[in-house]
């Protein structure tokens, strides 16, 4: 992903995520440094297409995902691609004596997906730890009210709100800072990785691979990239965006 920030830093003209991805996954295997390993990734890129409408433009490889949420409601979430239980499709440097033998996909592989989006959406882009922990509703609830100044539900209660004022002003701060956001959506999912009687997507998912009884989260590392879709004007006269 490091790769990937820096062509699109210096290549900011190329709104194509599958090109950005391919420059990426090219410099890691040119530059020689990693030995063997693998990963699933997701690039996502904001453009006006010719029609005026503005996209998200998305290439994923694996089961890492992106959702898009409006008025606190996923409209949309990327396809995952799998070769089966719990074998994402990935991009590898793999070591001579295991190749043929293990996983090693093509960025041509990713899942290409566009989403029309307006201005005020949530994006949220995450790795399958996230995803395999919260369900969809819960993380749009939570991420959807990001931006918004309405995000104590004190404020809407007479008398109440005007003692409670100092906490409905924390409460504001949480919600209209992404990095707070983004923060406690990564903390709740750990949390709930480690409890073993959680209701998760993961264990609905065993479950339809037989294991009836399955509950409880999924141990896995967590990663929550999260923005908002705004005009040019509002970014450069916000401190948060």
């Amino acid at each position: 992903m490091e790769n990937a920030k820096l062509f699109a830093e210096t290549h900011r003209k190329e709104l194509n995520p599958e090109i950005i991805l391919q420059s990426a996954f090219d410099k890691v295997l040119n530059d020689k440094k990693v030995k063997a390993g693998s990963a699933t990734a997701c690039v996502a890129a904001l453009r006006k297409e010719d029609t005026g409408k503005h996209v998200i433009d998305v290439a994923n490889v694996g089961d890492s995902g992106l959702l898009v949420v409006r008025n606190r409601k996923v409209i949309h979430r990327v396809h995952e691609k799998v070769h089966g239980f719990n074998a994402p499709f990935q991009l590898a440097v793999v070591p001579k004596h295991l190749r043929g033998r293990a996983f090693s996909d093509n960025v041509s592989d990713a899942t290409r997906e566009k989403v029309e989006v307006q201005k005020g959406d949530v994006v949220i882009a995450a790795t399958d730890g996230f995803f395999d922990n919260l369900f969809n509703v819960a993380i749009a609830s939570d991420a959807g009210w990001v931006g918004k100044v309405e995000g104590s539900v004190f404020e809407r209660v007479p008398l109440v709100g005007f003692f409670l004022s100092a906490v409905i002003a924390d409460e504001k701060v949480a919600y209209v800072d992404p990095q707070r956001v983004a923060q406690r959506l990564v903390q709740n999912a750990y949390k709930i990785s480690l409890d073993d009687d959680a209701q998760t997507p993961w264990a609905s998912m065993l479950r339809t691979f037989g294991a009836a009884a399955a509950k409880g989260g999924k141990k896995d590392d967590i990663t929550v990239v999260l923005s908002r879709v705004t005009t040019r004007d509002e970014l450069s006269t916000s401190n948060m965006w």
